[in-house]
């Protein structure tokens, strides 16, 4: 992450403390390529990203928008043309999708074809999930999939939405407007949540319909034409946006075929969709050309797909400190505790990082190896998922690792039968040893032991292990008949003895 400050601040020494207090709190993409003199592009899940906007979310923490570089992806290689019944992937690797579910309807009604908030597109396509239209008066509503490309950036369960801030809480989109940021005469739906400059044109308000603003709590989106801005060779559009940024295509013409996705076998073209809609046609939404223009066009039409997010650096510093890096994405966090109170040391990657601690938090990235030895309580090696004395593994995912481990008790030692005896009234268990008073700790764990009878046949010295005592738990409390017969259990030690 510090590269990443540095690349945003121009500081070769910054933190996340120099995001705080930088100045401007804002800076379009413009602003970042003049800093660096070369545009940010992260790698995160696996896809590639670049910084277009670095603002405040309505709480003033930092937060960076990044734009899918280009609907070609090489994690996209290899994907279905057919994956969706309305979006696939190209042999190219590129991902188009329809806008909506395959129709559009000059017709308003409920639901307009063109409204994002019920679009194919959002709820399908980018794993947004919840309802889409399939008409002007009917809803389906779309389940998120763990399968879809972009099920990191949508799914808590992959670990990486923690990371993210949705629309709701950055200000420039509850309230943006094509009219003032771009001086256009008329509002364009499909922009902001909650505007506060608007002049629509007669009869095309959304903004009252069910479900206009559904995609204010997505966590990943499609830009707007005021975002992006809509003229080759300029960039008055929020994110100030060049040429380069817009241009996503590898040598394709404007509107050129670029092979049939989706299985019902829609047509894909040469052009890349927004959110924004056409002020006047309800069949209409906004797309960008090839060369960096816009354009629009029927929402049943399978154009490319380029989503953008927003990193909160705040969420990402309270989270995994090294989180995000030029190796991509962390994947897992080290938090080895005891549940007897311990000393360990600690390797990363083959490398000792820690030595003779308690305790630690460590933050690892994906394919990192570690290893937990030298661990011991009270002079004995531990167990617990380990081999010789140490614990290993290998981060394969975003779930944290927490390891568990204790110290050898006198019940490891137990032995599997008493001195003699039946555990009756008249026959009584006789315990002669440590190991066989382990087997009755042992036992305990399982049962309250009613009704059976135990006797000691010799004084028990435990002073070569701890001794975790005798009981499952409060509500599983020894309940059997003990007599020590006037011998003594001596050098009792338990890990608290030990810890103090």
């Amino acid at each position: 992450m510090d590269v990443l400050y540095q690349y945003l601040t121009g500081n070769s020494d910054a933190s996340y403390d120099d995001m705080i207090t930088f100045e401007p709190s804002t800076m379009s993409a413009v602003d970042i390529l003049l800093k660096n003199m070369k545009s940010i592009v992260v790698t995160l899940g696996g896809l590639k990203w670049e910084a277009v906007y670095l603002s405040n979310d309505i709480e003033g923490n930092p937060t960076l928008t990044l734009w899918l570089t280009s609907p070609y992806q090489d994690a996209f290689v290899g994907r279905s043309a057919t994956e969706g019944q309305y979006y696939g992937y190209t042999e190219e690797g590129g991902l188009y999708s329809d806008w909506s579910a395959n129709w559009s309807d000059t017709t308003l009604g409920d639901y307009p074809s063109n409204m994002y908030g019920t679009s194919y597109i959002r709820a399908v396509t980018l794993n947004n999930g919840g309802q889409y239209a399939t008409s002007n008066s009917t809803l389906t509503t779309a389940t998120k999939s763990s399968s879809n490309v972009f099920a990191p950036f949508t799914m808590e369960s992959f670990g990486l939405t923690k990371f993210l801030t949705t629309p709701s809480q950055i200000p420039w989109q509850r309230d943006q407007s094509a009219i003032t940021t771009l001086e256009r005469i008329y509002t364009y739906p499909n922009e902001a949540i909650a505007p506060t400059t608007t002049k629509w044109y007669s009869g095309y308000d959304y903004s009252s319909k069910t479900n206009y603003t559904a995609w204010e709590n997505d966590y990943l989106w499609l830009p707007s034409l005021t975002e992006t801005d809509y003229y080759e060779s300029d960039n008055s559009g929020v994110w100030k946006l060049l040429d380069s940024t817009r241009k996503f295509f590898h040598g394709l013409e404007e509107g050129s075929f670029v092979g049939s996705v989706g299985s019902t076998s829609g047509t894909a073209y040469a052009y890349s969709w927004l959110r924004s809609s056409e002020i006047r046609y309800s069949s209409y939404a906004c797309c960008l050309k090839p060369s960096g223009g816009s354009s629009v066009n029927t929402t049943n039409k399978s154009y490319a797909v380029r989503p953008a997010l927003h990193l909160n650096l705040k969420k990402i510093k309270e989270g995994f400190t090294y989180w995000l890096d030029v190796n991509g994405l962390l994947d897992g966090q080290l938090k080895p505790y005891t549940s007897y109170y311990g000393r360990f040391d600690v390797k990363i990657d083959g490398k000792t990082v820690l030595t003779d601690v308690e305790d630690c938090y460590l933050t690892l990235h994906y394919g990192q190896t570690y290893e937990v030895f030298n661990i011991e309580v009270y002079g004995d090696k531990i167990y617990g998922g380990c081999t010789y004395g140490a614990i290993k593994g290998t981060i394969t995912n975003n779930t944290p690792v927490e390891l568990s481990f204790r110290t050898k008790t006198w019940e490891d030692y137990a032995s599997t039968s008493y001195a003699s005896g039946s555990g009756t009234a008249s026959s009584p268990y006789i315990i002669k040893t440590p190991q066989q008073l382990g087997k009755l700790a042992k036992d305990s764990r399982s049962s309250n032991l009613s009704g059976k009878y135990y006797k000691l046949g010799a004084n028990i010295d435990l002073s070569a292990h701890i001794w975790s005592g005798i009981g499952g738990s409060d509500t599983l409390r020894f309940a059997g008949n003990f007599n020590g017969d006037f011998y003594s259990i001596r050098n009792i030690k338990t890990a608290i003895d030990y810890y103090k």
